[in-house]
C-alpha cells in the first residue's frame, strides 16, 4: 500500500498532544508554531508515521515528544512511528521515498560521558557480519596495548555480550544511582542483557530503546576508561541515529564480510557516518577465507576480497582481515574471548592507537 498523507484527520490531536507537551519540553505554546512544527502525517497499511520538523530541538525534547505521541495517540493505529526531520514545512515527505533520505540532516550535539577520554563505534549495515566478536577482540586488543578499556554492548534486541564474556549480573550500583560495569578479562563491560532474563525479548519501541542506550552510556560509573568501544545495533534507522546524536565519537569502525549482500548494507552504514561528519577509522573485512583443518586447503566461502575491492575502490582504509576459524565459534560460545586475540587484533589496535595520538 502506497503511504497516504492524512494530515488533516490527525491534525487536531496531534496538535493536542503538542501543546500539552509544550511546557515540559521548553516548547512555545502558540498554536500557529506548533503547527508549523508538524510536516505531515503518513498512514500505509499498519504504521501512522508522524512527521515533526526537527528545528533546534534537543535530544531530550525529541525524546519526550515522541513518547508522549505515542503514548496518548496509541489507540488510533496499531503502530506509531515519529520522524524528526529538518526540512522546509512545505515540503511533504514520504518515508519511502529517496528525497526523504537525502533531505534529512543531523545535527550533532555530543555529550561527554564521564570518565571516558575516547569512544569508538563498531557498526555493521546488517546483522551476521560478526560485529559483536569484533569488538569484543578490538576491546581486549586495546586491552594488551597497555589502554584501560570499556566496552557496551547497546544491541538491546539480541545482546551477546555476557555469553561472549561468561559474565552475568545482577548488576551492583553505585552510592549516586549509577550502575557498576562488569569487569571481564581486564575489560569494563555493560550490556542490557545484565538486566534482563536471557530467555525473555525485548519487545520494546524506538523511543525506549534509545532512553534505555543512554542510560547504559551515561549512568554507568566507568572508571578511567581510555577507549570505550560500543557495540552499536545493525541497521541505519532512527535508533542508530538516535543513539549517534549524542555519542562523543573518536570515530567509527565498520565490520563487513566479502559477499555483496553484506557489502551493499555496509554502503548505508557507511553512508550514515559520512552524513553525521563521524570519522571513519577504517573497515575489517571478516570470514574473509577458511582454510580447513584437515587437507589446510583454504577456501573464500564468503566471495573473495569484497571488503578488500570496496577499500581499493573507494579509498576507506582496510584495517585488517579476519579468517574464519572454528575455535573462533567455540572460545565465543565458551565466554573465552581473550583467545580470539591474535597478531591480526593486535595491528588493528595498534592503527587506531596511531591514529588517535597522530
Amino acid at each position: 500500500m502506497t503511504p497516504t498523507s492524512n494530515l488533516d484527520r490527525y491534525l487536531t490531536p496531534v496538535l493536542a498532544v503538542l501543546q500539552r507537551c509544550a511546557a515540559r519540553c521548553a516548547l512555545p505554546d502558540d498554536t500557529s508554531q506548533l503547527r508549523a512544527m508538524l510536516c505531515d502525517v503518513v498512514s500505509d497499511t499498519d504504521t501512522l508515521t508522524i512527521v515533526l520538523q526537527a528545528g533546534e530541538l534537543t535530544l531530550d525534547q525529541r525524546l519526550l515528544l515522541r513518547d508522549a505521541l505515542l503514548q496518548e495517540l496509541r489507540t488510533e493505529t496499531a503502530h506509531i512511528d515519529v520522524q524528526f526531520h529538518r526540512l522546509d514545512p512545505s515540503y511533504v515527505p514520504m518515508p519511502q521515498s529517496s528525497e526523504t533520505t537525502q533531505a534529512l540532516a543531523v545535527t550533532r550535539k555530543p555529550r561527554a560521558i564521564a570518565q571516558v577520554t575516547r569512544v569508538i563505534a563498531v557498526a555493521s549495515g546488517k546483522g551476521g557480519v560478526g560485529k559483536s566478536t569484533i569488538s569484543t577482540a578490538l576491546a581486549l586488543a586495546l586491552t594488551r596495548s597497555g589502554a584501560r578499556v570499556g566496552l557496551l554492548d547497546a544491541d538491546i534486541y539480541g545482546p551477546s555480550l555476557p555469553t561472549l564474556f561468561g559474565s552475568r549480573g545482577p548488576l551492583q550500583s553505585t552510592a549516586d544511582g549509577k550502575l557498576c560495569p562488569i569487569v571481564a578479562h581486564e575489560v569494563q563491560t555493560m550490556s542490557f542483557g545484565y538486566l534482563t532474563d536471557p530467555d525473555t525479548p525485548a519487545i520494546w519501541r524506538g523511543p525506549l530503546l534509545s532512553k534505555t542506550f543512554r542510560q547504559l552510556c551515561y549512568q554507568v560509573a566507568w572508571q578511567n576508561v581510555d577507549w570505550l568501544v560500543i557495540d552499536l545495533p545493525p541497521g541505519t534507522g532512527d535508533v542508530q541515529l538516535t543513539m549517534l546524536e549524542s555519542l562523543p565519537l573518536h570515530g567509527a569502525v565498520i565490520v563487513t564480510t566479502p559477499q555483496d549482500l553484506a557489502l551493499l548494507d555496509m554502503q548505508k552504514a557507511v553512508k550514515m557516518f559520512v552524513k553525521l561528519q563521524i570519522n571513519i577509522i577504517g573497515m575489517i573485512e571478516n570470514m574473509s577465507s577458511y582454510r580447513c583443518p584437515h587437507c589446510q586447503h583454504q577456501d573464500m566461502p564468503f566471495g573473495a576480497r569484497g571488503g578488500q575491492k570496496y577499500a581499493q575502490r573507494t579509498g576507506l582504509k582496510l584495517l585488517g582481515t579476519v579468517p574464519f576459524r572454528t575455535e573462533i565459534l567455540q572460545h565465543c560460545d565458551a565466554g573465552q574471548p581473550q583467545l580470539l586475540v591474535d597478531a591480526v587484533f593486535m595491528d588493528i589496535a595498534a592503527q587506531i592507537v596511531s591514529q588517535a595520538d597522530g
